[in-house]
């Protein structure tokens, strides 16, 4: 038996994660032998104007906390209770035709094939590593490109060529661990014939109460780059309150590698942290405001965001953010006010 499925996407990481895993426990509800297809996304468009050191804006579209994206899930039932299958999912840039919106190709952002069981789950290919999935995301709230001045702590998002294997949930804790394989050379992040990049994460829920750790670690020469990162969450019912934190030691830019790693909003022996929260108390409206520190050298390097988002739906929203960074927030006296705006249609 075949079964079409449609998904409803979310904003964050882990929401997004829950409706792909809703679907994985429908498959595993089914007989030997049955398929499911299912096909997710969202877009995700807006405009933003950015005071360049209070000498002047430029106002242009952008994706906000984007890129758009579409992806296809396939699973088949197997004996014993396990379950076989494959996830492939595309980015989209809805940037302007300048920034090749219009003329640029999509990206690839998911390319693995996976097996679970009452053993856990284990995992190929192109897919999230769990610092961010489990831990730094915890605090990715935000629609609109406001959120490059509400976040500080991120240092990976996904990861090509990982290999991941996740426990089975023990009343609510969970423990992944994986990494990268290369076949070595010199270049950082691809030094070793065998892990070039290994994480190991947990996470647990007790009612209302998030909480997960992480630990990442990059061969390179001479010494390893690191990063240890922790966040709690709580729903507090008419809303959420979250932070985050990471502990970097010599962490660089991995672009070029299957590694991906990089400090991306602090130094590469950076302490930044976060905290968001959301009020939901007004029916149909969601407000956020969150404060980073980014724990750069030369200065104070601080930002706080807002947000109000209105939700049509529950796949359907608009929202309205701003910033006020200090200069040092990016690291060289030149960080922008923002005002943005985005629209998010899931599918």
């Amino acid at each position: 038996m075949k079964k079409m499925t449609i998904l409803t996407a979310a904003t964050s990481a882990l929401a997004l994660s829950a409706g792909i895993a809703s679907a994985q426990e429908e498959a595993e509800s089914m007989e030997v032998g049955s398929t499911t297809s299912s096909f997710y996304g969202f877009v995700l468009a807006g405009f933003s104007d950015q005071d360049v050191n209070q000498s002047g804006s430029t106002v242009g579209s952008d994706g906000g906390n984007g890129p758009s994206r579409f992806g296809f899930l396939g699973e088949t039932v197997l004996a014993d209770g396990m379950t076989g299958g494959v996830q492939i999912e595309y980015s989209v840039a809805n940037a302007s035709a300048a920034s090749g919106g219009q003329t640029s190709n999509p990206g690839l952002r998911q390319a693995n094939a996976y097996l679970t069981g009452d053993f856990g789950r284990v995992e190929v290919g192109s897919q999230d590593n769990s610092m961010y999935e489990w831990t730094t995301g915890t605090t990715d709230l935000f629609l609109t490109s406001a959120f490059q001045q509400a976040r500080a702590t991120d240092v990976i998002f996904r990861q090509d060529g990982a290999i991941f294997y996740t426990t089975p949930d023990f009343d609510g804790l969970q423990l992944r661990a994986g990494g990268t394989l290369q076949r070595g050379d010199n270049s950082s992040g691809n030094e070793s014939s065998g892990f070039d990049s290994y994480t190991v994460s947990a996470k647990y829920n007790f009612e209302d109460l998030y909480a997960s750790v992480s630990y990442l670690s990059v061969d390179q020469s001479p010494d390893d780059a690191t990063s240890f990162g922790a966040a709690v969450s709580y729903d507090y019912g008419a809303g959420v309150i979250a932070a985050s934190m990471t502990d970097n030691d010599h962490m660089t830019s991995f672009s070029g590698t299957n590694v991906q790693a990089n400090n991306f909003y602090t130094d590469s022996d950076g302490k930044p942290y976060e905290i968001v929260g959301t009020y939901t108390g007004v029916p149909n409206w969601t407000f956020k405001v969150a404060y980073a520190d980014a724990d750069r050298d030369g200065g104070s390097s601080s930002s706080v965001a807002a947000e109000a988002q209105y939700n049509f739906a529950s796949n359907v929203a608009v929202a309205v953010g701003a910033t006020n960074p200090d200069k040092n927030f990016g690291g060289s006296n030149n960080s922008e006010d923002i005002l943005a705006t985005a629209l998010y249609v899931a599918f």
